[in-house]
């Protein structure tokens, strides 16, 4: 046997000491990756799985990666520090200030009940006849983004300080949420919320409670929610809640002894001094409470032992956020988009893009990869969620822990839905409130029953659809060079065609399409002398410049049979002639080779799917392959069903307890994915520096600094995505409280203004510190109709937005343009209400239910930026609409604060001015943010109802918006300008067979050739003539990206040949009518 020899600097002894053991068997060093060559036989595992992919390790091997992460942090810096206890001062200041303190002040509306409520309501038998419960009932169906209805028990009475009456304390200490339902006979059900459980108004009692300071405050909350009880609430367990709120808030009980027994609300009245309890029950309409009092507690933790290296550390500390260079997707702009393939550069992770993507989209994507801070500006409707879930796929695919956040609800939904209709349900832990913990217990119920759907992780299955994949992509590499080659030998061939005919025309000779057909017999005769010579005038350079040579001329005409009248010429032409047959039969062998050029377009997109749906698929195949292994894993499988019995328990110590038993790691190998709203996040993950690779932010211009503190210290980079053009986030507080607060935690003069609580949200602070290579705009706007985005594109968005709505609107009377202005002659109330604007708007709200399809119910946002006006409408809603009617259409009344973040089919906006009109009343309607939120929510249609003209108003937005409804849309009358003769032959053929042509249409900022259709459904036909022969090859390359971006707007192309046209222009005509009869826009 030979000896193996090694370089003679090679020590194996110390080669094998680097190496680490298999992290499966724990007996065989390892080359590469983390399984030896037999376990990764035997266990079907993935050689470059990490760690955390492989549900057969021990519990010290599955910490291992975490442990060491954070033993590579060290104290956060003082600033972090300091900013962070600056803003839980200003969190706990706002919640102090938003306390559910008085039911009979403001908007909340009230119901006392009886003594015997809380029982009925165990037994499903609360029931509440009469107005006072519909009005509650309508008001939560219309405004449930805002308001929700719960039962208050244990009533604190008194007034605080002096006895000055806006101090008055009316509120409960304990409450449910509750669900309601009316029946045939106009009685309202109430019943508890599924799965809810007894809270603690914390916030009310922080606001009467005499604590020296926070902290001392904190610690008898903790103590005090010992003392919840837990459902069904009896008087027995109240009393012992009695007693733990006689031990730890004395104040409340001043001189006020134990209730023996629940009571009449109205029984014990306010006194001047301290505070009386009444224990009686009271329904509450109340605006929905924000999760403040959780988002403190998450920074008093994290102020405990605060760790650098996490994502906020490039939010409050300026430090430089990039990861690596900025991305460019492709240098060649014209090509850009038109290939799926990731840069070398990135490829570091994968080459895949499982959605199709914009240019701006993908460069998001990438940079999103390796840069610590990216920041995304998101228009209305340009699809911001489609771009998050593209980027939380892009980070799966890459083995990635992503957690995403908004302040909003909806948000969080879209993203989820989208996440599991493309790889399962399985594919995202949505964490929140009761509802979203209870529907993430069942998932794990499934997950670990018998009939466990998730399957084993099958390398060999991934390795072939891996492969499978490559050769698709190598496939449609090739089809997209065909594609462009095509396109250029169509337009070659239709312009030597051209040529051609123009010469024979002036010989006397007719060129077909068909094949070279000379209709006279002199012309059929001189062709085949013409083969004779065709070897001298080969070469037309030559034959040129030895033209005028005498003896040259006459050797031509003898070969050519022609007479000494035949002039020069004449023989150049016909010269050209032969070599333009020669190009045209060439033309025709390539032709020949790729069939129809729509065919292979077709093609490309129907492989484009399929590598998107391989993509998705393998995914899926991991992250179904890696939950098996946790499940299979014994001790991780005991941990998830310790954590399931910790979602479905209310008491908070056992629940704490039981997290306490589940490792952190476990639940993120399991979900790689987490979404949750701000507030609800601590309701399942504990806070722990660095648990994900990235955070991800939607409507962050709504997201208060504050709220973001806790997931940007999850996380060790983050993406933020939000519109500085629309509403910021809402907050009263005061300037010398926040200035106050900066000189309590020492925070730097120089950087206050930076960071101001009240006046900066999470996008503000986050614009201002990114690179400009690392921020973006989604410029592609897919919601809305073009007249209705189109003041907001000019206004705001400095027309950078590529609208992509576009459709021909030829023969819609004008009452059916997409904005419409409805003028009354309403005055304005006292407050802000015009009750004449209010029937105006259910007077077309009716007539859109009764012209609504009835398989598709049209959506009706209500909105006015007034809340008096709004409160009004919400009161007359009953009287003009039945309940039915409110939920099959989903009807909303709101302000643009309620309604930013989601779209209705039609808005009616009531504008609740008149003539007399305060100048700041206006000014507050012009503020642009609120102004671009008010008109950007409808799709279909805006309905605008005014009490005032353009000619009461000066100049600003209002007279503005009310002067681009007037105008014509962009479209709306035909262009009668053709590219080609080509293009306008076609067009004349169409028009003539029936059907309408909209020459050079507008749409998406670019000219479709022909867009041809029946007023219902639309075709772009492209007409592929010699217009564009002398163009470089780039702009073949353009033409495909062009109507790559306008199928994602929703178009369907046909394209049409000259020569198809010259051969079969009747079976072309019919090739679109089919096309358009198939489609149902």
């Amino acid at each position: 046997m030979a000896h193996r020899s090694y370089h003679r600097k090679f020590n194996p002894t110390e080669y094998w000491a680097n190496k680490p053991y298999c992290t499966v068997c724990k007996k065989k060093k390892v080359k590469y990756g983390q399984i030896c060559g037999e376990c990764e036989k035997a266990g079907g595992f993935n050689e470059n799985a990490t760690e955390i992919n492989i549900g057969e390790l021990n519990s010290k091997d599955l910490v291992a990666q975490f442990t060491a992460e954070e033993q590579e942090r060290s104290e956060a810096s003082e600033r972090v520090v300091s900013l962070v206890g600056y803003l839980k001062d200003c969190a706990q200041a706002i919640m102090r200030s938003v306390a559910l303190t008085d039911v009979t002040a403001g908007e909340i509306s009230f119901i006392p009940l009886k003594p015997n409520a809380l029982e009925q309501l165990a037994n499903g038998q609360l029931e509440i006849k009469g107005k006072e419960a519909l009005d509650i009932l309508y008001k939560v169906r219309a405004q449930a983004s805002e308001f929700e209805v719960i039962l208050g028990t244990l009533f604190v009475k008194g007034f605080k300080g002096n006895g000055n009456r806006t101090n008055k304390v009316n509120a409960p200490l304990l409450y449910l949420k509750v669900d309601l339902e009316k029946t045939e006979s106009d009685t309202v059900v109430f019943s508890l919320k599924e799965d809810d459980t007894v809270h603690l108004n914390q916030s009310l009692i922080a606001s009467v409670a005499s604590a020296e300071n926070d902290e001392e405050l904190e610690v008898r909350f903790q103590d005090l929610y010992s003392a919840v009880p837990e459902w069904p609430l009896t008087f027995d367990n109240v009393q012992k809640f009695f007693q733990g709120l006689n031990n730890y808030f004395p104040e409340i009980f001043k001189e006020n002894g134990t209730p023996s027994q629940f009571i009449e609300f109205d029984a014990i009245e306010a006194e001047r001094e301290g505070y009386k309890l009444c224990p009686a029950h009271c329904l509450i309409l109340a605006p929905k409470q924000e999760g403040e009092g959780t988002v403190v507690e998450e920074l008093s933790n994290i102020l405990k032992n605060a760790k650098d290296k996490t994502a906020l550390d490039f939010l409050l500390l300026e430090k430089a956020p990039t990861g690596g260079n900025p991305v460019s997707v492709i240098e060649d702009q014209t090509r850009d988009g038109f290939t799926e393939t990731v840069p070398a550069e990135d490829a570091n992770w994968h080459s895949l893009f499982p959605f199709d993507l914009s240019d701006t989209q993908k460069k998001i994507v990438l940079n999103a990869r390796k840069n610590n801070l990216t920041v995304v500006s998101g228009p209305p409707g340009t699809g911001k969620s489609y771009t998050i879930a593209a980027i939380i796929l892009d980070h799966l695919l890459g083995g990635k822990r992503v957690l995403f956040v908004s302040r909003m609800d909806k948000a969080v939904d879209v993203v989820s839905a989208w996440l599991e209709e493309f790889i399962g349900p399985y594919s995202i832990a949505r964490s929140g409130a009761r509802k979203a913990q209870r529907a993430l217990a069942e998932k794990l119920d499934t997950i670990t029953s018998p009939n466990s759907p998730v399957i084993p992780y099958n390398k060999k299955q991934i390795d072939d659809a891996t492969k499978e994949h490559e050769i698709a992509q190598k496939k449609l590499t090739e089809l997209e060079e065909e594609f462009t080659e095509a396109i250029t030998n169509e337009r070659s061939w239709t312009a030597v065609h051209d040529k051609v005919n123009d010469i024979n025309a002036r010989l006397g000779i007719e060129f077909k399409s068909d094949g070279l057909s000379i209709k006279k017999a002199k012309a059929s005769r001189l062709k085949e002398k013409i083969k004779g010579a065709d070897a001298l005038i080969r070469n037309k350079g030559f034959f040129i410049q030895t033209w005028w040579g005498e003896q040259t001329i006459k050797s031509i005409r003898s070969q050519l049979g022609v007479s000494e009248n035949t002039t020069a010429q004449d023989l150049i032409l016909m010269a050209e002639r032969i070599e333009n047959e020669r190009v045209r039969e060439e033309v025709e062998v390539e032709i020949a080779k790729f069939d129809a050029v729509d065919k292979i377009w077709m093609e490309i997109q129907s492989l484009k799917i399929q590598l998107r749906k391989l993509a998705l698929d393998n995914l899926k195949a991991r992250l179904l392959g890696n939950l098996h292994l946790i499940v299979h894993n014994y001790e991780k499988r005991v941990e998830l069903k310790k954590f399931v019995k910790s979602l479905r328990t209310a008491n908070i110590r056992e629940k704490l307890a039981l997290l306490d038993q589940v490792k952190t790691d476990t639940l993120l190998a399991a979900f790689p994915c987490w979404a949750s709203t701000t507030y609800h996040l601590s309701q399942i993950l504990p806070v722990q520096p660095g648990m994900f690779d990235l955070v991800i932010f939607d409507e962050a211009s709504q997201c208060d600094l504050a709220s973001a503190v806790p997931a940007l210290y999850r996380a060790n980079r983050v993406l933020i995505v939000g519109d500085p053009k629309q509403l910021n986030h809402v907050v009263f507080l005061g300037k010398q409280a926040e200035y106050s607060s900066f000189a309590k935690n020492k925070v730097p003069p120089d950087i206050q203004a930076n960071y101001r609580f009240s006046t900066n949200s999470l996008f503000d602070v986050a614009e201002n510190l990114v690179p400009q290579a690392n921020y973006f705009m989604l410029d592609e706007h897919f919601r809305s109709d073009p007249h209705i985005i189109g003041f907001s594109n000019k206004m705001f968005y400095k027309e950078q937005i590529r609208i992509m709505t576009h459709r021909p609107k030829m023969g819609l009377a004008k009452q059916e343009t997409a904005i419409q202005l409805d003028y009354v002659k309403g005055k304005r109330t006292e407050g802000a209400a015009n009750p004449l604007e209010i029937e105006a708007i259910f007077k077309h709200a009716k007539q859109l239910i009764a012209q609504s399809p009835s398989e598709k119910p049209t959506t009706i946002g209500i909105l006015s930026p007034f809340r008096d006006q709004v409160n009004a409408i919400t009161k007359a809603l009953p009287s003009y609409l039945s309940l039915t009617e409110v939920e099959r259409h989903k009807i909303v009344v709101g302000t643009a604060h309620s309604l930013q973040g989601d779209e209705k089919d039609v808005v009616i906006l009531s504008l609740s001015l008149d003539p007399k009109f305060h100048h700041g009343t206006l000014n507050f309607l012009e503020k642009p943010n609120v102004f671009n939120v008010s008109i950007t929510r409808a799709k279909k249609k805006l309905i605008a109802v005014s009490s005032v003209t353009p000619e009461d108003l000066p100049n600003g937005l209002l007279k503005e918006f009310f002067l681009h409804a007037v105008r014509s849309t962009v479209n709306e009358i035909p262009r009668s300008i053709f590219d080609s003769k080509f293009e306008e032959q076609v067009a004349q053929a169409l028009e003539h067979s029936g059907m309408k042509v909209w020459p050079q249409y507008q749409a998406a900022g670019f000219y479709i050739d022909l867009v041809v259709g029946d007023g219902k459904n639309w075709v772009a036909v492209e007409c592929d003539g010699p217009t564009h022969f002398n163009m470089e090859e780039r702009q073949n390359f353009y033409d495909v990206w062009r109507q790559g971006i306008l199928e994602r707007a929703g178009w369907r192309f046909i394209r049409i040949s000259n020569r198809d046209w010259e051969r079969d222009s009747d079976g072309q005509i019919q090739k679109i009518k089919q096309v358009l009869d198939t489609l149902n826009i």
